[in-house]
């Protein structure tokens, strides 16, 4: 059974100081419209994004929520470990600085890991890390990793089942783990105030012809390296590929339908990948039935104009079937990840396996032909929605969670604010030293010498560097005479 949080409303804590981590520039509109919902619930929040060159900073300034920019992705701890604990402290003082009471880190590979051992570092009262996607307790030296650092945390926030049971598969206990749903926000989407016909008028589509769609970014297939689960090495985790090839046969059975793959690329990279399918589409001679909308801000009407909505990842959370059904939209989801919670077999839409597009166009005729099945899907999916993966029982759960937290410790310690006890220079001093100690048994031995390597080779480049100037600044004065 899911991790019951209640409080008091006399033990409630008012005025905690929240930060939340996000090693990305781009999207995140989950963690801002929590940080919305807690800012009208009386914490103090703000964020520490990666930088500004993304629409995440636009959007949280729209929202009125302070943000910091910091770098401290986690790609430099093999190609420059200097760098990276350079980062890494500089996050540490960072956090010091500001004395936040709950440090709430989201992305575990880039974001959670150096927040969790900077924050634990730091000495901060309240650390979570709430895991997004699935994606690296798939991949044994990631889960290792997660795995060793996880009790710096005061909890884990699983944001599905799958999650959760994959966490309790690395055997951590059930008491350290909370699963807490990205809901999205039900009064934006909601089916009694869009207009379906919106995107079918700018495309020139009528009525009468079946709308097949999916959104989600483009994202470029991974390379093969070792942080990458098997079956995902050079391969796109989104699976427009999939829907592409599904697209072939629907038109067979229905020459009128029209596939919408909604959405731009998430970097450069995925703008590449997403002008490649453009050319497969092209090449396929299917320009006329696949069309690529680009970004739209408008997802409520967007969704509502499909007449079936598609989320066919290799790998996932709970993907957009959230947002889908709560607006009522028959839905077909591959059974990976936490969709199959949402997506409840012939329940609440249709679930087929990944990558396969004859199972898929199978089941998005199924719903076409039997319109009055697939609004009943639709119908019993927003239900569903709106009892378990709301925005505002989100917010409940992660109010629910920060209270227990802090009364907790505020009943130990009896006086002062929640900080007051924490933060504190020796201990950070001793973290600092235990974690130099730790470190051998946190990481892999293959990282170990991959860390060793690559630090030897920055010292050899920094040593030559040396020379080199020193080179120089010798020939100028033997030619200077």
């Amino acid at each position: 059974m899911p991790l019951q949080l209640k409080t008091n409303a006399q033990d409630r804590v008012a005025n905690l100081r929240v930060l939340h981590v996000v090693a990305i520039a781009s999207g995140a509109n989950w963690m801002v419209d929590i940080l919305r919902g807690l800012k009208g619930r009386g914490y103090e929040v703000s964020a520490l994004i990666n930088n500004e060159e993304g629409d995440l900073a636009s959007k949280l300034e729209r929202n009125g929520i302070p943000y910091h920019v910091a770098d401290f992705n986690l790609s430099d701890l093999f190609s420059n470990p200097l760098t990276f604990a350079n980062k890494l402290l500089n996050l540490t003082r960072f956090f010091r600085k500001h004395r936040f009471d709950i440090i709430h880190y989201h992305h575990i590979a880039a974001s959670a890991v150096p927040g969790r051992i900077a924050a634990w570092v730091s000495d901060a009262p309240i650390r979570y890390s709430m895991i997004p996607h699935p994606f690296h307790l798939e991949v044994p030296t990631l889960s290792k990793i997660d795995r060793r650092t996880q009790w710096m945390d005061t909890k884990i926030i699983a944001t599905c089942e799958y999650t959760r049971q994959l966490y309790y598969k690395l055997g951590i206990q059930s008491s350290r783990i909370v699963r807490i749903y990205y809901g999205a926000d039900e009064t934006r989407f909601n089916p009694a105030t869009a207009d379906a016909l919106k995107l079918r008028r700018e495309l020139g589509i009528t009525p009468l012809e079946p709308v097949v769609g999916m959104i989600a970014y483009f994202y470029a297939p991974f390379p093969r390296e070792y942080w990458v689960p098997t079956y995902l090495k050079g391969r796109a985790v989104k699976g427009h590929e999939t829907l592409i090839q599904a697209a072939k046969k629907l038109r067979e059975k229905k020459p009128n339908v029209k596939v919408l793959l909604v959405g731009n690329g998430w970097d450069k990279d995925g703008d590449e990948y997403r002008e490649h399918l453009k050319e497969t589409v092209k090449n396929m001679g299917l320009s006329d039935t696949v069309i690529f909308t680009g970004y739209r801000g408008d997802t409520p009407d967007t969704l509502a104009s499909f007449d079936v909505s598609v989320q066919c990842a290799r790998s996932e959370n709970l993907g957009g079937t959230i947002e889908s059904l709560l607006m009522a939209r028959p839905t077909i989801a591959t059974a990976v990840g936490g969709m199959t919670e949402s997506v409840i077999h012939q329940q609440t839409g249709l679930l087929v396996p990944p990558d396969d597009p004859d199972k898929l166009a199978e089941a998005i005729l199924e719903l076409l032909n039997n319109p009055e099945r697939a609004r009943q899907l639709g119908q019993n999916g927003r239900q569903l929605m709106l009892r378990e993966f709301t925005l505002e029982k989100t917010i409940d759960d992660i109010d629910n969670l920060y209270q227990s937290s802090a009364v907790k410790i505020l009943r130990q310690s009896k006086s002062g604010p929640l900080n007051l006890h924490y933060y504190r220079v020796y201990r950070t001093l001793m973290h600092f030293c235990l974690l130099i100690i730790l470190l051998p048994c946190i990481a892999d031995r293959w990282m170990i010498l991959s860390v060793l390597k690559n630090l030897v080779r920055v010292i050899v480049n920094g040593v030559h560097l040396t020379l080199q100037k020193f080179r120089l600044g010798y020939l100028r004065r033997w030619s200077n005479g």
